[in-house]
């Protein structure tokens, strides 16, 4: 027990989250996600694999979530830049997996 308070663990022996901390994991999850699908695409993996712990998170997964909204904040400024390409110098590739 740390810091009084009783908590779950899973079958590795790692902390869960509260409902509390569940629900306000599920709101920075949301946050994340719109982020990363409307101007962040730097951010997309981290979202992923916050939305994989999403139902039964535990504390570890919450502070990786928590480290990623740090991220975001952090290289809020960083800008994406796409440069123009000269069409004469455009190549299509296409990759086909026929299995």
């Amino acid at each position: 027990m740390k810091n009084g308070v009783q908590r779950e663990t899973n079958l590795l022996g790692e902390a869960m989250a509260t409902p509390g901390e569940k629900h306000d994991h599920r709101s920075a999850i949301g946050g994340l996600s719109w982020l990363s699908n409307q101007t962040r695409p730097d951010l997309a993996f981290a979202t992923s694999e916050a939305q994989r712990h999403q139902e039964s998170p535990t504390v570890e997964d919450i502070k990786r979530t928590n480290k990623a909204i740090q991220h975001a904040k952090d290289t809020a400024a960083y800008e994406h830049v796409v440069r123009r390409i000269d069409p004469e110098k455009l190549a299509v590739v296409c990759f086909h997996d026929a299995a």
